[in-house]
């Protein structure tokens, strides 16, 4: 009787003890699960209404899809997207970043989509320690030295810079170029006539710089002088391709877009006959043969019941890389954490294989497209692929030269 009298008291000591342990531990991790239990909050400014509203809702739609994918969950954390239209105005893009950080106390922000608006917001970003995940392709003279700011897009040089080079493999030895009247519209014509000049062709003259929103492009296109071809970047830029075969320039000299993220899909579909035969740089096509691609464009046509193009998968893409950080921090949105988990993400996204380059610019590979008919509707067709390191391209002017 004694021995089990003995073997009693320790059994309840043991428990007791246990009890102990566990209390102990839930009163020094109850903060803890009360913090995880918190929304993981990220911020998006982006153009919903104004002159390039449809990049912003496209850009929208492949944030949710990815967010959806996730279950609205991260690690445990519920995510919570605070969406914000910035109009295209600055005033306005600054004033909603101030809201976002200060009353929404977002961890991420995502956007603005204006290059000039996002070299404003930089500073008030830094100062407050939030990361930035860009949603266009970005200038490192500018950047470089911003800890904060990520774009996974790349480089303006990227596409650009291939665009040139490969209107001088077409044969083409001069070129008038046409651009849109902003900092990035001066890159874009500036990283073209890098690549071109650097093969060995010549850029004798410019056509002038359209602002965003231009509808006619009469004016530009009656004193256009002649070249070989004529390479050019506005903002959008389905008029300028229609007007472009209207006024019989094709004939004359061919049109090239120096990005086609300005002419989806869809616009090549409203363009009909007149874009078949553009060529231009691209990060993406729904036609890249991978099989991440190929359920992203499933799962978009199953929500959106379109084919993607460019803008939704920058969107996708910039969710993706927010949520693989927040896993490596096992949810933890200490800023200081966030901001190197983003910058050593390593995931597959539709495009292929993802990775930041050293000065946090995605390594990106580059599409040549050429529009052609494909199952009797125009298409963007891969025809051939560029691929370099972001720091390796020259740097383009950010002023009109």
């Amino acid at each position: 009787m004694k021995g089990m009298e003995v073997k009693m008291k320790r059994v309840s000591i043991i428990i007791c003890l246990f009890i102990l342990v566990v209390s102990s531990l839930m009163v020094t991790f109850c903060p803890q699960l009360s913090e995880s239990a918190e929304p993981v909050k990220i911020g998006a400014i982006l153009d919903i209404t104004g002159p390039v509203a449809f990049m912003g809702q496209m850009l929208k739609n492949g944030i949710e899809l990815r967010l959806e994918e996730a279950g609205w969950k991260v690690v445990g954390r519920p995510v919570k997207l605070i969406s914000e239209d910035g109009a295209s105005d600055l005033n306005l893009t600054n004033s909603l970043a101030r809201k976002l950080v200060e009353k929404d106390k977002v961890n991420i922000m995502i956007g603005p989509l204006n290059h000039d608006f996002m070299i404003a917001l930089e500073p008030y970003l830094v100062e407050n320690k939030v990361p930035e995940i860009y949603i266009s392709q970005a200038a490192p003279e500018i950047e470089a030295k911003n800890e904060w700011f990520f774009a996974p897009p790349g480089v303006v040089a990227q596409c650009g810079y291939y665009t040139g080079q490969y209107a001088y493999e077409l044969g083409y030895r001069t070129a008038t170029v046409l651009g849109a009247d902003f900092i990035t519209g001066y890159q874009w014509v500036g990283a073209f006539t890098q690549g071109f000049e650097g093969k060995g062709g010549k850029v004798i003259a410019h056509a002038g710089w359209a602002p965003i929103g231009t509808v006619d492009y009469g004016p530009y296109l009656a004193s256009m002088k002649k070249a070989d071809v004529c390479a050019a970047w506005t903002v959008p830029s389905k008029f300028l391709v229609k007007q472009y075969r209207e006024f019989g320039l094709w004939k004359k000299m061919p049109l090239m877009l120096i990005y086609t993220n300005e002419v989806p899909e869809a616009d090549l579909v409203e363009l009909g006959e007149a874009g078949i035969g553009l060529v231009g740089a691209s990060l993406y096509t729904p036609r890249i043969d991978t099989p991440a691609n190929h359920k992203f464009v499933a799962a978009f046509q199953k929500k959106y019941g379109r084919d993607p193009c460019e803008w939704d998968v920058i969107g996708y893409d910039a969710a993706s890389v927010a949520i693989a950080a927040l896993e490596a921090t096992g949810g933890d949105t200490a800023p200081e954490k966030l901001r190197k988990a983003i910058h050593n993400v390593k995931i597959d996204l539709p495009t292929g294989p993802f990775s930041f380059s050293p000065s946090r610019y995605g390594m990106r590979s580059i599409n040549m497209l050429k529009a052609e008919m494909m199952k009797g509707k125009p298409g963007w067709k891969i025809i051939k692929k560029y691929s370099a390191e972001p720091e390796a391209l020259p740097i383009p002017p950010s002023s009109k030269k």
